[in-house]
């Protein structure tokens, strides 16, 4: 069950909050593609496999992270991507979204700091496990799982002190019963 974002945010912090700043760009597992997202002030992650880097592609990737945010009364303002994003501008514009890309040779640090912690989990899980070899399903659920353990803890310099950017971006808290029960590669 998904509560509004009034009932689980003071309304100050809700009200500043609500225009969300994402950041984004492309990253690479194992030679796997994902998009990759970071809000600004809520720090909410998202990776997202992708089996190209066309417009029509990251543009229905970039609706569905919006979707996310809107079911609990958030808006994406302004993307902050690097500049081979240009090409999203006019679809982007038209999602309401403000696309602010950097200059030639300048990157976003926001989301490259948050895509090498988020490799850096995937390599301390992928040296845990046996196998020398993970196919593609393996690889895109390992970058998924290191997402949502990112996203479980309240981030220092976030909007709360107590409540994960998982729980105020999707409602949903994590449970050591339901959650914590299974480890990554363990035949189930």
């Amino acid at each position: 069950h998904v509560t509004s974002l009034v009932t689980i945010l003071p309304s100050a912090i809700a009200d500043k909050y609500k225009l969300v700043t994402l950041c984004g760009d492309i990253f690479y597992v194992n030679g796997i593609r994902f998009f990759a997202t970071i809000s600004r002030h809520i720090q909410f992650r998202t990776a997202e496999h992708i089996n190209d880097a066309k417009t029509s592609t990251l543009v229905a990737s970039l609706k569905s992270i919006g979707d996310i945010y809107l079911a609990r009364g958030f808006k994406i303002d302004v993307l902050h991507m690097d500049g081979q994003f240009e090409p999203l501008r006019l679809r982007t514009d038209a999602m309401g979204m403000h696309l602010n890309v950097t200059s030639n040779e300048e990157r976003v640090p926001k989301i490259k700091r948050s895509i090498r912690t988020t490799k850096e989990r995937v390599q301390l899980v992928y040296a845990t496990l046996p196998f020398k070899r993970l196919p593609l399903r393996a690889v895109v659920e390992l970058v998924a799982g290191c997402t949502l353990w990112l996203n479980a803890f309240a981030m220092q310099g976030g909007v709360s002190t107590t409540m994960s950017p998982r729980t105020i971006i999707t409602g949903i808290e994590l449970h050591f019963n339901q959650h914590c029960q299974l480890q990554c590669g363990e035949y189930v």
